[in-house]
């Protein structure tokens, strides 16, 4: 047996409804605002990593570039990849390619373990990695490309014996425009590994 309650308005107008009913709906519209936050979350996270994917990366560039030329505040970029990871993945699989970028960057790798909460860390594409540091100049984001990479030497994994896999790293400065600065970053990680 439902319960029926009556309402009325300031109007003095009255209404019979349902209270099992309201009750079902307000929990559905309950539900369904979590499963979409839910949603939303997944939409800016890396599957392999648990870091921020591209999508979220892009985002919160615009948003330091347009924070910093608002504000004449300085960010930094900084980029690391993996070396010889295209030998490994053609070598040895994308499965054993994912375990080691699930490892080394992510979920207890190095990158997450230095990245304070304000800066945003994720997987820029492939075995790239992005790092964007508000409120760093130049020497900021040198100072925590060197970090990063020392970290990730300490913390070299060897899925595969006798090769380890590390990062190598870059940074560049947030005073040039956006493009100009992945480019350099992209062009200071280590020549030989521009190609896998």
């Amino acid at each position: 047996m439902s319960t029926i309650l009556v309402i009325e308005d300031s109007e003095g107008q009255r209404a019979e409804v349902r209270a099992d009913l309201q009750l079902k709906r307000v929990r559905a519209q309950r539900d369904l605002l979590e499963q979409n936050e839910e949603l939303k979350r997944l939409a800016r996270t890396d599957a392999l990593t648990g870091l921020a994917n591209r999508r979220k990366l892009d985002e919160r560039l615009l948003a330091e570039f347009r924070r910093s030329a608002r504000f004449g505040t300085p960010f930094a970029i900084a980029m690391a990849d993996i070396d010889r990871f295209k030998s490994v993945n053609d070598e040895y699989g994308h499965l054993v390619g994912g375990v080691i970028i699930s490892g080394g960057a992510g979920r207890g790798g190095a990158m997450k373990e230095i990245v304070c909460e304000t800066d945003c860390a994720g997987r820029y594409g492939g075995e790239e990695f992005l790092a964007i540091l508000g409120n760093n100049g130049e020497y900021g984001g040198r100072a925590f490309a060197e970090r990063w990479r020392s970290a990730s030497r300490e913390s070299r994994f060897e899925w595969i014996p006798g090769k380890p896999s590390r990062h190598r790293s870059a940074s560049a400065c947030g005073s040039r425009p956006l493009s100009r600065q992945i480019i350099r970053a992209q062009s200071s990680l280590c020549p030989s590994c521009r190609g896998g």
